[in-house]
């Protein structure tokens, strides 16, 4: 069995496992919307049962901390305590709406390309400062992880500090959390140019065909953030971390560390707000027009 077929038979089991989980996800949501319809039942049953509605000349009994029951003419109203609060012995009906499951969570993987033992692309100055990819791909991806978690998203990083998961690994956390899609920052580089921009975005279409749908969405939201020259999207990218992950993955440079204007706005906090803002608004728009729970 050749590569293709295998992974066409991984994509297959992974599919049908999808759908099993969205099965049970619904017989799950239809108990509980049962059990909480029941449970506001037998609420407002027991509700009604200590409640005692007169109208005007009705009257209803009740007892004194002290000289014994008696009659006392009353309406439904003065069983309201003055302040607004409920009475001493009575309470009023309670209208609970029953409460709607909270869907789960779209996972969302972020990964900062490289890190530890390996720098990625390195600018050194001739005064001795040095500018390492990895760290820029860190500071965007911590600003996108606060996005997407305050936007709901379930966010899991596959590094959070200075740590070197090797590619492997990287497809791994994406596989092991089955993640919704996969996004690696990275920055770019360009050896005898100081004056190339730009940004670009790297996807396999052959590994899941909505990959480059992701990619664009992505693409276009950062570049309209941003102001950054376009590079275009490479649909075929054989990179380990968009070829061998089975979701929606694509891998974005976003930026030349070798052209000083670019490299400044890379090392700025708010233009890396931006483009982590761009990757939140495109990642919602995927999702609005390729929704994973109905």
């Amino acid at each position: 069995m050749d590569d293709r077929m295998r992974e066409r038979r991984a994509l297959e089991v992974r599919r049908a496992r999808q759908r099993r989980r969205r099965q049970q996800q619904i017989i799950r949501r239809t108990c509980l919307a049962v059990a909480a319809a029941l449970a506001l039942v037998i609420t407002a049953a027991v509700s009604l049962s200590r409640i005692r509605k007169t109208q005007a000349g009705e009257t209803v009994k009740r007892e004194e901390m002290q000289g014994g029951p008696q009659t006392v003419d009353t309406t439904y109203e003065d069983l309201k305590d003055p302040a607004g609060g409920d009475g001493a012995g009575e309470k009023e009906p309670v209208n609970r709406e029953p409460v709607e499951e909270e869907p789960e969570e779209i996972c969302v993987v972020v990964d900062p390309g490289h890190g530890g033992k390996d720098p990625g692309t390195l600018w050194e100055g001739s005064d001795g400062e040095a500018v390492y990819e990895k760290d820029i791909n860190l500071e965007i991806a911590l600003k996108l992880e606060a996005l997407l978690k305050e936007a709901g998203y379930k966010v899991v990083m596959t590094r959070e500090g200075d740590t070197y998961p090797n590619l492997s690994e990287r497809v791994q956390v994406a596989a092991k959390n089955q993640a919704d899609v996969f996004v690696s920052i990275h920055q770019n580089a360009v050896d005898n140019s100081t004056t190339i921009t730009g940004m670009e975005i790297y996807c396999n279409e052959a590994s899941n065909r909505k990959s480059p749908d992701l990619a664009n969405a992505i693409f276009d939201a950062v570049l309209a953030n941003t102001g950054a020259k376009s590079l275009g999207v490479v649909t075929d990218s054989d990179f380990v971390v968009v070829e061998n992950n089975t979701m929606p993955a694509c891998l974005i440079e976003t930026g030349f560390l070798t052209t000083p204007g670019e490299r400044k706005k890379l090392l700025d906090d708010d233009y890396q707000e931006e483009i982590a803002r761009g990757i939140l608004e495109g990642i919602n728009q995927f999702f609005e027009e390729n929704p994973v729970r109905s």
